[in-house]
Parts: C-alpha cells; sequence; structure tokens
C-alpha cells in the first residue's frame, strides 16, 4: 500500500533540511506563477492549496515531528525507511493532488468546525453585549424617565407650595382688610351715637332753659298782675 506523503508535493526527501524545504516552496510558487507546472493534468489552484498546506506543516518542526510519526508508521511494524521514501517519490503528481486535496478538506473540516464553533461563540458573546447594552439603555433610560418624573413631581410640588402661599397671603391680606373696615364701621357708628348723644343732651338742655325762661316770665307777669291790684 502506497504511503501518504506531503514531501512529494514539495518534491523533497523526508530527511530534507529546513533550507531545502523553503527551497522547494519557492520553486513551487516559482512555477505556478510562471505558468511551469511540470503537471499539466493538475489544476493549478488545487496544487498551490496543497503546497502551501505542506509548506505550513513541515516548516513547523513539532507539526513535521507529528506528522513523521503518522507518515512514516510503519517504520515501527520493521518497514525499511527507504521503502518509504521510495513509495513516497513514486507517486504521480495527481495522486500527490488527490492526498492534498484530501488532507486539505480534513483540515478545512476541522478548520470549518473550529471557525464555526469561534463564530457561534462570537455571535453568542456579540448577543450578550448587546443584550447587556440594551439593557444598559433601557435602565438610563428608566433612571432618566424616573428622574424626569421627580423633578415633575418637585415642580408641581413647587408650584402647588407657592400658589398655596400665595393664597394664605391673600387670605390674610383680605381678613385684615375685613377687620380694618370693621374697626372703622365700629368707630363710625360709635362716633355716630356719641353725637347723637350730644345732640340729645344739647336739645334737652335748650328744652330745660326755654321751660325755666317760660317759668320766669310766667312768675314775673303775676308779680305783675299782683303788684297793679294794689
Amino acid at each position: 500500500m502506497e504511503s501518504k506523503s506531503l514531501y512529494t508535493v514539495l518534491g523533497i526527501r523526508p530527511d530534507a533540511s529546513q533550507d531545502q524545504i523553503e527551497a522547494a516552496y519557492a520553486t513551487v510558487l516559482e512555477q505556478l506563477k510562471e505558468g511551469t507546472n511540470p503537471n499539466p493534468n493538475a489544476d493549478d489552484r488545487i496544487r498551490l492549496i496543497a503546497a502551501k498546506e505542506a509548506y505550513e506543516i513541515l516548516s513547523n518542526p513539532l507539526k513535521r515531528q507529528q506528522y513523521n510519526q503518522k507518515i512514516f508508521a510503519p517504520q515501527s511494524a520493521g518497514i525499511p525507511q527507504a521503502i518509504v521514501i521510495e513509495q513516497a517519490e513514486s507517486w504521480s503528481m495527481s495522486k500527490v493532488v488527490v492526498v492534498g486535496v484530501i488532507l486539505l478538506a480534513a483540515i478545512g473540516a476541522y478548520g470549518y468546525t473550529t471557525t464555526q464553533r469561534e463564530q457561534v461563540r462570537l455571535a453568542h458573546e456579540k448577543e450578550v453585549a448587546d443584550t447587556q447594552a440594551r439593557l444598559e439603555q433601557e435602565r438610563l433610560a428608566q433612571q432618566e424617565a424616573l428622574m424626569a418624573q421627580q423633578a415633575e413631581r418637585e415642580r408641581v410640588a413647587a408650584e402647588q407650595a407657592m400658589r398655596e402661599k400665595a393664597i394664605r397671603e391673600s387670605d390674610a391680606v383680605s381678613m385684615r382688610l375685613r377687620q380694618e373696615d370693621m374697626e372703622r364701621q365700629r368707630q363710625e357708628q360709635y362716633q355716630q351715637m356719641r353725637d347723637e348723644a350730644a345732640r340729645r343732651q344739647q336739645l334737652s338742655e335748650a328744652q330745660q332753659r326755654a321751660l325755666r325762661e317760660k317759668q320766669t316770665l310766667q312768675w314775673v307777669e303775676n308779680e305783675n298782675r299782683r303788684n297793679r291790684r294794689y
């Protein structure tokens, strides 16, 4: 059974150095850029994706080690490395492309799932943030409404207090004016009574004087008559 290898995507051996991987990747990019693809049946776009994926894994020492442990697992069963290398080098470019597509599909599926989970998480966080922002806006709006209601109640209470104060002051002024008017009327009535009493006193004194004068005249007349008789 043929071994699957990303080394053939870049056209290098499994024991290639980091510089050889860099050079091989640059060569593939140059070939695709200049249209010198040695395999005319392969799709350049697919080969470019496969080359990028191969370079990303093989240029990372940790990923390369993990990949080698998977791809060269038959060595633990006693299969010589030379056979694996020969099998890997015997691959045709079309098979390499197929393998690359399969690997990319698997990685893409994992990446899609991861991306989807990340999108769901971000969407959830955004929804939570939007909800919190909306609740905060509603809280602020309610607070502003309560403050406006409180201010309106205070304004109405202040106006009511001013009206009540004005009414009390008006009532006090009216009461004072009524009392002053009553006192004036009482003084006038008292003065009228005093004037009436003085007038009656004068009239009584005048009548008494007239009566005394009349009595005096009668006495004089009587005396005069008596004197003429003698």
